[in-house]
């Protein structure tokens, strides 16, 4: 079951799309709201996966009610029901990262393509975000042998696993998937920097927050956890493959403080650096 918040300040428009969900047997829990503003104050205190907005609204337009609950949510899905063919509001559409339109009136057919596609979006989403938290079970359960292989298909999955859309009409607008693309790359040739939110945001031309968020929706771990695999996944290498010191190599991905790169170590993989490198309680891969 998924949510999905209708809003339009025509009653029966709203009973219209009511109406059409139910008919057709859409998996959502339906909400209501008249305005912009009352669909704001709604959302600070629920989150829905699906928002249904007129454009045109008193108090508050449908367009500035998605760009707050894109502040609030990343990953809220939008439809904008428009009868209105003007290229000022397709542009601030797009910048908004509005999902799809149905045009005022609203035809069956149309309003059944659009729903139907957000549909398997959404259990796309569900889908992969599911085989992620089953990764991350998967290595936290599994023995320190065991790890480097579960972490190597985690750090697999999060790299592919984004999808590398780029916005049509509007060559300033940045999509959701592209900022993240960019982020996760930014932050695979510098993860042994001394890496900011602040530096990242800037980097993808986001919100601290809203990347912070995003991130955490779109791959399924945070930013300073995807930080954390990478640099763990180059100490073993070196530990490895290297005669390196300890706090040569926890230097080299990103820790200044060898007790600390070592705690993390042990942490991260169940077994310390040095019985790592000397093999102790691992198999070669």
């Amino acid at each position: 079951m998924y949510s999905i918040l209708v809003v339009d300040d025509e009653l029966l428009e709203r009973e219209g799309v009511t109406f059409l969900l139910r008919k057709f047997g859409y998996p959502f829990q339906i909400f209501t709201q008249a305005n912009g503003k009352a669909a704001i104050e709604f959302l600070q205190g629920a989150s829905v996966d699906v928002i249904c907005s007129d454009i045109k609204m008193p108090f508050v337009d449908g367009l500035s009610l998605c760009e707050e609950a894109k502040k609030l949510n990343p990953a809220v899905k939008i439809v904008l029901l428009t009868a209105y063919n003007d290229f000022s509001y397709t542009r601030r559409a797009i910048r908004v990262h509005v999902d799809d339109y149905i045009m005022k009136p609203v035809v069956v057919s149309e309003f059944r393509e659009v729903m139907d596609r957000l549909l398997a979006e959404l259990d796309a989403s569900r889908a992969e975000r599911e085989r992620r938290r089953e990764l991350l079970r998967v290595y936290e359960a599994a023995p320190p042998e065991q790890r480097v292989k579960v972490l190597d298909e985690i750090l697999h999955e999060l790299q592919n696993s984004v999808p590398a859309d780029e916005p049509e009409g509007d060559p300033m607008a940045v999509s959701d998937h592209r900022a993240i693309r960019l982020a996760m790359a930014y932050i695979r040739e510098n993860y042994a920097r001394d890496l900011t939110m602040d530096q990242l945001a800037e980097k993808v031309c986001l919100s601290k927050g809203y990347l912070s968020n995003l991130f955490k929706n779109e791959v399924g771990v945070s930013v300073m956890q995807y930080i954390t695999m990478l640099r763990m996944q180059k100490a073993r290498q070196l530990l490895l493959t290297t005669n390196m010191r300890l706090g040569d190599i926890g230097e080299i991905v990103g820790y200044h403080n060898q007790s600390y790169f070592c705690l993390t170590f042990k942490k991260f993989y169940g077994v310390t650096a040095n019985s790592l490198r000397l093999g102790e309680n691992h198999e070669d891969p």
